[in-house]
């Protein structure tokens, strides 16, 4: 049966991984959000369209931010994770 309990620990381990794949992701984007201001013709659609994924990216590594911190909170409270 201990195969059917979840693995807290290992739950956070995968969003630190995912949070750091986030965090690259949203460098690259705004890597290429800067060099895409510069490209004459490119316009200012694909800028704002960088920017949203990255902001969004933003919020879902703050949501995942939150629930690492939740399950931090779990194990501090003596729950067997």
């Amino acid at each position: 049966m201990a195969d059917d309990n979840l693995n807290f620990t290992a739950v956070q381990n995968d969003l630190c991984v995912a949070m750091d794949d986030i965090f690259d992701v949203r460098a690259s984007i705004e890597g290429a959000q800067a060099l895409s201001e510069k490209i004459s013709g490119a316009g200012e659609g694909v800028p704002r369209i960088l920017e949203r994924a990255a902001d969004g990216l933003v919020r879902i590594a703050n949501a995942l931010d939150s629930i690492s911190l939740a399950i931090s909170e779990l194990k501090k409270g003596g729950v067997n994770v």
